[in-house]
């Protein structure tokens, strides 16, 4: 069959190669696998314990998300995260893939971190009610400009 695109195959035949001994020739840098996968919660949760070193008990809850991200107002802008993941009811991470540099990455990173940060807090409530967020960008390019970046 070759190297086909994998957006030449639906999930049914997908699922049938996957399950044959044929080669399944399919990289994560694909948008469609990447989130596939990242939709898989068994998977995001290994994924996450080996990233932030955390125990498998430090992840109670995982639920993935709708990753569409509205402004306030109509005028604001909006933002489509590949995957939105919320652990033990609180902590929100946000992981990203980018194939190419793009020279506002940081800004845009930082953007959809402050509006998954802010979202859901509700008037009255104390801003140490905010959860942590976590911004994971998987990147095929390198960003190493700041020590903030790892």
């Amino acid at each position: 069959m070759g190297n086909k695109d994998i957006t030449d195959f639906n999930e049914a035949q997908l699922r049938k190669r996957a399950a044959s001994k044929e080669e399944l020739n399919i990289c994560l840098t694909n948008n469609y696998a990447f989130q596939k996968i990242f939709k898989n919660e068994e998977i995001v949760k290994g994924f996450l314990i080996a990233l932030l070193h955390l125990k498998e008990t430090d992840i109670e809850e995982l639920e993935v998300t709708d990753p569409f991200v509205e402004g306030e107002v109509k005028e604001e802008k909006e933002g489509i995260l590949d995957v939105k993941l919320i652990l033990n009811g609180g902590k929100k991470i946000n992981i990203e893939m980018q194939n190419t540099y793009q020279e506002d990455w940081a800004e845009r990173s930082l953007f959809y971190n402050c509006r998954m940060f802010t979202e859901g807090l509700k008037k009255g409530e104390s801003y140490y009610e905010l959860p942590p967020c976590i911004h994971v960008g998987i990147l095929d390019f390198n960003y190493l400009k700041s020590p903030g970046f790892y």
